[in-house]
């Protein structure tokens, strides 16, 4: 009961100092709140975000012949596009077949991220945040006006007048939010499509690493991979070519071979170099290639608990920015 009187107080103290006048001030201060935050919702909108990315990765290979500086210098930009595309692009990379186009649709892009959230909730927030704003004003309004005299039609209608028009005001700021936002939508559709037209014709991964499969793999800027691609390792593998790394001290050739029957086997307790902070530092294509396994087992594997979800979280986080600092030494 005592919640309930501070709260009757609160209002009334609300009410003491508001009148009409007042109240249609304070409902074009709430109009200023809502216009800026149609601006910023415009500013921030995911399809905005998506037409400046598309330009700086438009600008890194426009210039001359694709090169792999080129490409990883575009795909760098990957990781900041949402999950569907970032593991699509990496099984174009594995595959090496087909176009850009055939694994970037407009669906991931740009109807998945905005249509089932973020522009829907956005909507649903600014609607509730007009009504709420509209009762609590005619509430003021009615009290104010009806305080000394019985509630009669007339006091009624007379107490809805500046609410109403506070809410005709709330809703065209609504409206043209939603039409910028629809216009802003079908502008991103199109520079989409002559985005991924441009890429198209400039990126082809069969021809920038025609032979040199393993540089790809090292450097890949996406290590979203496809569980298609995933052997299991508890399964026995065919054999397979073998995969022949060059040393940089002398340019011998080692061979590694995955053979018949023979288990693939991922070490649980795989021993990687540490520093003496007690960072992983990964000194070996060998090494790099064990990290990314281990990950992708782990991504694989379902915690059974909060414990071991946030063990399996901190190693994950630990190998993969031992696996980028590898990467980056790698392209300097």
């Amino acid at each position: 009961m005592e919640i309930f009187e501070y709260i009757r107080t609160s209002f009334h103290v609300i009410k003491a100092f508001v009148t009409q006048d007042k109240l249609i001030y304070i409902g074009l201060g709430v109009l200023g709140l809502f216009i800026l935050w149609t601006i910023l919702s415009l500013v921030l909108s995911h399809e905005f975000k998506m037409e400046r990315l598309w330009r700086k990765m438009t600008k890194e290979i426009e210039d001359g012949k694709m090169t792999k500086e080129k490409y990883f210098a575009f795909t760098k930009y990957i990781q900041k596009m949402p999950t569907s595309v970032q593991r699509n692009w990496r099984k174009y990379e594995i595959k090496k077949t087909g176009m850009p186009s055939d694994y970037i649709t407009q669906e991931d892009m740009l109807d998945n991220p905005i249509g089932g959230g973020i522009r829907k909730q956005n909507r649903s927030l600014m609607k509730f945040a007009m009504w709420s704003v509209t009762i609590f004003a005619f509430a003021l309004s009615l009290s104010s006006m009806g305080a000394s005299e019985p509630i009669t039609a007339e006091v009624f209608v007379e107490s809805a007048i500046v609410p109403f028009i506070l809410f005709m005001l709330f809703r065209l700021n609504y409206y043209i939010y939603t039409a910028i936002r629809q216009y802003e939508y079908r502008l991103a559709v199109d520079d989409f499509n002559e985005f991924i037209n441009f890429v198209d014709s400039m990126i082809s991964i069969e021809d920038i690493f025609e032979g040199d499969d393993d540089f790809l793999q090292v450097n890949s800027n996406c290590f979203y991979t496809s569980h298609k691609t995933i052997q299991n390792p508890t399964q026995s593998s065919r054999e397979v070519e073998p995969i022949v790394f060059k040393t940089e001290s002398n340019n011998e050739q080692v061979e590694e071979k995955k053979t018949e029957s023979k288990p693939v086997e991922l070490k649980k307790e795989y021993e990687f170099y540490r520093t003496k902070s007690g960072k992983i530092e990964l000194r070996s294509r060998q090494d790099f290639s064990e990290a990314l396994m281990v990950v992708e087992k782990l991504l694989d594997e379902k915690p059974k608990g909060s414990k071991q979800s946030d063990e399996k979280s901190k190693r994950v986080a630990e190998l993969m920015e031992a696996m980028n600092k590898y990467r980056n030494k790698k392209l300097k």
